[in-house]
């Protein structure tokens, strides 16, 4: 029993190394390209398809590491959780998985414009993108492209479908090298958008996004990381991702909003207007009551300040032709 745990060992190594292989030549061409996990065979950066024999390595391995791989006391857990941040695939997904490589067959080519992000089906001719799957028909496709614009240097213009709908404008920073950043056409600014957290205050969060020249983009990458791709392909992928987003739209849809808006103002305005008038003609119907009822007030103090000074010059006339009366009398 003791002989054969070292044998048994060796086999889980070579199978488990078989297996971590077989995962890296998965990772270069495979892909998952919908929500809901299925893997279609995709070229990144060059037409290459497992063949037979890495085809039925890859399946000898997943079946080992479904049967074996569990009681295994190697870094292999770590390897098929991703260092813990996932979970290893259960033996019936890994019997899904089996059933997916042996089904797909590649059906499609890279796009020349953004082979990275999408590709095209060769029987339908529809343009896949390969993180959501959505495929999009050549009927509604639209021709999106990044070209000088100059006189100013690093600018270039967003156009789609020959409609210039913003623009890429260049920051330098020194030894670091230049950063380009997108615009809207009708709004100004650069364009922003939503981090998805929010500030101390409750507010959400945005960012400015930024695509990194040549010289930074080779200086983030680490020394496993392939090649950076050309500027002008992240330009466009950023762009597409913009559009497809609705951070960056057609300047007639910006226009009419903003004509829109600005219809909303005016009548906002002219409402605010009409609540101003109604409210100056209650004040001052108030003001004329208030100013009436003085004014009558007034007017009858002053017609009782009369007769009360009437009466009383009508009593002393009164009383002195009484004195004067009795005056005579006792003459």
């Amino acid at each position: 029993m003791a002989r054969n745990q070292p044998d048994r060992a060796g086999k889980i190594a070579d199978q488990l190394a078989a297996l971590q292989a077989a995962m890296r030549i998965m990772e270069r061409e495979l892909r998952n390209v919908t929500a809901q996990g299925q893997i279609v065979l995709k070229t990144v950066r060059q037409p290459m398809q497992l063949n037979e024999r890495d085809l039925a390595t890859v399946l000898a391995a997943l079946r080992y590491w479904q049967r074996e791989g569990w009681v295994s006391s190697g870094h292999e857990h770590d390897i098929a959780s991703n260092g813990g941040s996932l979970n290893p695939l259960t033996r019936d997904e890994i019997d899904d998985l089996c059933e997916r490589l042996n089904c797909e067959e590649w059906l499609g080519s890279p796009d020349p414009d953004d082979p990275d992000n999408f590709w095209i089906d060769d029987e339908t001719g529809e343009r896949v993108n390969a993180h959501t799957g959505e495929r999009t028909t050549e009927e509604n496709m639209t021709d999106i492209r990044i070209e000088p614009w100059p006189p100013v240097r690093g600018r270039k213009a967003i156009t789609v479908d020959g409609v210039k709908w913003g623009s890429v404008h260049m920051e330098t920073h020194g030894v670091h090298g230049p950063t380009y950043h997108f615009c809207q056409d009708g709004r100004g600014g650069y364009i922003r958008v939503p981090t998805g957290q929010n500030d101390r205050h409750g507010n959400p969060r945005f960012t400015e996004i930024a695509v990194p020249g040549e010289k930074q983009a080779r200086r983030r990458a680490n020394v496993s990381d392939p090649e950076p791709e050309p500027l002008d392909k992240r330009l466009l992928h950023t762009a597409r991702e913009l559009i497809e987003n609705g951070h960056l739209c057609d300047p007639a849809a910006i226009r009419a909003e903003q004509e829109q808006q600005a219809g909303q103002m005016r009548e906002a305005e002219q409402q605010r207007e009409r609540d101003e008038q109604l409210q100056f003609e209650h004040r001052a119907e108030q003001a004329i009551q208030y100013a009436s009822d003085k004014l009558a007030g007034g007017l009858i103090e002053f017609m009782n300040e009369q007769q009360r000074t009437l009466s009383a010059r009508r009593n002393r006339r009164r009383n002195a032709m009484g004195a004067n009366a009795m005056t005579e009398i006792d003459r």
